[in-house]
């Protein structure tokens, strides 16, 4: 092996390499139906999430719905309510107030 060569030990899969690399990397990634069912969640959003209490791992929750893994502080429906109140917009540019 020459220069910043590195090979994968045959013991490890390059999907437990892959998992690794998410976990370490501190950014935290799931995905959910559009009826909000939990399609995939991976450690870090596990536990930004607070769900180690609740759950033994990431993938206990799957198949259960995003509202009932989350608290919403604000009352549904109020970021919809002060876009129409303070007359935000949001396009091309980003966020705007009018």
């Amino acid at each position: 092996m020459s220069g910043g060569e590195h090979t994968i030990p045959r013991h490890e899969s390059l999907e437990h390499v892959r998992q690794q690399a998410m976990e370490f990397a501190g950014i935290g990634i799931y995905r959910f139906a559009f009826d909000g069912t939990v399609l995939f969640m991976d450690r870090a959003t596990w536990r930004v999430f607070e769900l180690e209490d609740l759950y033994p791992d990431p993938a206990a929750v799957t198949g259960k719905k995003i509202a009932d893994l989350i608290i919403y502080v604000d009352p549904e429906g109020s970021l919809r309510k002060a876009i129409r109140e303070q007359g935000f917009s949001i396009g091309g540019d980003g966020i705007s107030r009018h």
